[in-house]
């Protein structure tokens, strides 16, 4: 029997479009090289992920590569024998969005689909986002933009972006030493706000959760 091929969620994810499951699928590969108790990442483990990005940019996204091959010279030039968990996060997400910006432009005429509102929410995750502003990169009404949001994602547009902005907290909270009010006004929550949503999320308050993730 032929044996299947390994796994590459990453790649999977790139290939499907999905800007969502592939900032998870980095996530994961950050956390798969995080030293128990650390909130760095070795510059060889940083450096193994963008070497598969750029291996996948180079099959699937030639025209990206110069672009891509710039941004991980850039940082490499600056020699850093480590980074931080979350610093390496938002970066290796830029590459993404590097690459999925030039597979976007490839379609300039194709109509914008709940797939592709999707990864511009995920490409600004911190960002309190409006049905308005859905609707309007869908190109239709306010309330067709609500029926197909939620029937293609089962949440309504609210939910989804309250959800997506408590994971960029939760993000925050395990891997920076930021004051949860100071998370809450880099994520644009009102004082105070953040700690009612983040419990009814998550069963916990920030605080909780930071204590039982770092």
């Amino acid at each position: 029997p032929e044996l299947e091929a390994p796994q590459n969620p990453l790649a999977d994810a790139v290939e499907a479009d999905d800007l969502r499951a592939s900032v998870h699928a980095v996530s994961m590969l950050l956390d798969s090289r995080l030293a128990p108790g650390s909130r760095f990442i070795a510059d060889d483990q940083l450096t193994g992920v963008e070497d598969q990005l750029l291996e996948l940019c180079q099959e699937l996204c030639p025209k990206a590569a110069t672009s891509l091959k710039y941004a991980v010279t850039q940082r490499r030039h600056r020699k850093a024998s480590r980074s931080n968990r979350y610093n390496a996060q938002l970066y290796l997400e830029s590459l993404l969005h590097i690459l999925f910006d030039e597979r976007r432009r490839a379609e300039p005429e194709r109509q914008a689909t709940v797939k592709d509102l999707v990864n511009e929410l995920h490409r600004h995750p911190a960002k309190m986002w409006t049905l308005r502003e859905a609707s309007q990169i869908l190109g239709v009404s306010l309330s067709y933009a609500s029926k197909r949001f939620k029937a293609e994602t089962g949440k309504s547009f609210i939910n989804y972006v309250t959800d997506m902005r408590i994971e960029r907290a939760k993000l925050m909270l395990a891997h920076t030493d930021m004051p949860a009010q100071r998370v809450a006004k880099e994520l644009g929550f009102p004082p105070n706000y953040l700690s009612r949503v983040f419990k009814q999320v998550t069963g916990m308050t920030p605080s909780e959760y930071r204590a039982k993730n770092t």
